[in-house]
């Protein structure tokens, strides 16, 4: 992976919340951002772009739990090395069933992004968490960007990444909200199990700045936790079906999926999960797998 090549896909964080959108330089072996001169944490696959200050307004009432884990992560420093992450998500730490589910988004993720790898540059996972559909990508693009908020979870990716003989994997910590890539610049990107703490504005906001950095006859890929009829996620946000509308509206062009029909506990196998979809496709989904393609 050329280092040099890879800056050039980011912006500073610091600038972009004020509107600049300052690309990065590699100078010395350090990356700064040439206007405000911030120097970066950076090392070999690994670039720390969190924002010097987190944001402070949702302008939606969130969760302290939500905005506490949002607010931990700016006091952790970036050379810290986690050995295994305590977080949710660990793919073989999950429940079977959720698993099942789990293949099965990935399997429709790959359907909508690998006709776009002709491209061949650039694939980025927004929120990658345990790299579960990161590394999935790696056989289509030239370079993978992990990113996640979460300093344990990259340091558990690139150890990962590294017993799986993986070296095409970027791994950068930022802020979704402060998102630090050049406009246009990624051929692919995904955000899944992530629209779920802010509300929908807030989600709007972001999915706006990662679309924003798709060139053009790219694709950005996200899912929203549809309100479930057996119950409700009360620790979450799951989006209404005027949430779902308002979406549809802000991007007309926006297709969806509806993924699930009955919680995961009952679909042990991939078989059963299907059977499920397809019984019972007049339940509305668990999720909602949206596409937005850039013409």
């Amino acid at each position: 992976m050329e280092i040099l090549n890879l800056i050039d896909y980011f912006v500073c964080p610091d600038c972009l919340s004020v509107g600049l959108d300052v690309g990065l330089r590699l100078q010395n072996n350090s990356v700064v951002c040439p206007n405000c001169s911030r120097v970066f944490y950076f090392k070999k696959y690994f670039i720390d772009l969190l924002p010097k200050k987190p944001r402070k307004k949702f302008g939606f009432p969130v969760r302290s739990i939500f905005k506490n884990y949002y607010f931990d992560q700016f006091k952790i420093s970036p050379d810290q090395v986690f050995v295994k992450p305590k977080s949710w998500g660990i793919y073989e730490n999950l429940p079977l069933g959720y698993r099942v589910f789990l293949d099965e988004e990935k399997a429709i993720l790959e359907n909508h992004y690998s006709p776009f790898s002709y491209l061949r540059e650039s694939f980025c996972d927004v929120s990658a968490s345990n790299g579960f559909f990161a590394f999935s990508a790696a056989k289509y693009y030239k370079n993978i960007f992990f990113c996640d908020i979460n300093l344990e979870y990259l340091n558990y990716g690139m150890r990962l990444s590294r017993s799986l003989g993986i070296k095409n994997v970027f791994f950068v910590r930022c802020d979704m909200f402060s998102f630090p890539f050049r406009r246009g610049k990624l051929n692919a990107a995904i955000c899944t199990d992530t629209f779920v703490y802010y509300g929908v504005k807030n989600d709007l906001s972001v999915i706006e700045k990662i679309f924003s950095s798709v060139s053009k006859g790219g694709v950005l890929l996200f899912d929203i936790h549809y309100r479930r009829f057996y119950v409700r996620a009360k620790w979450i946000y799951e989006y209404s079906k005027d949430d779902v509308r308002f979406l549809k509206c802000k991007f007309n062009k926006i297709k969806t999926i509806g993924l699930g029909r009955v919680p995961t506990f009952f679909t042990p196998t991939r078989y059963l999960f299907k059977l499920f979809s397809k019984l019972l496709f007049f339940l509305p989904p668990i999720r909602l797998l949206c596409i937005l393609r850039k013409v």
